[in-house]
């Protein structure tokens, strides 16, 4: 998986905890999204956006798949996740 060095730690950590990527797209404002099937772990979550590079999005419109992830803004490469419900 090609992915750039600001997000690989968060990625491997969602790998080893068993969650799964289901797709890699390209989007018109970034160069890839892989969107994962579960959740992101918060602690994961927090630690990553401690980077300058990276900052959290979330989609809340329904002609896309509804969602939210962390986007590199240095290597214009973002992973992305189911939206969490409060």
């Amino acid at each position: 998986m090609l992915l750039c060095k600001h997000l690989k730690n968060i990625v491997y950590r969602e790998i080893e905890r068993g969650n799964e990527p289901l797709e890699v797209e390209n989007w018109s404002n970034i160069c890839l999204n892989v969107r994962f099937k579960y959740k992101f772990d918060k602690i994961n979550t927090k630690e990553a956006l401690d980077s300058v590079c990276l900052k959290k999005w979330e989609n809340t419109d329904s002609h896309y798949t509804v969602e939210q992830g962390i986007m590199c803004l240095c290597c214009s490469i973002s992973v992305s996740f189911p939206l969490e419900q409060d």
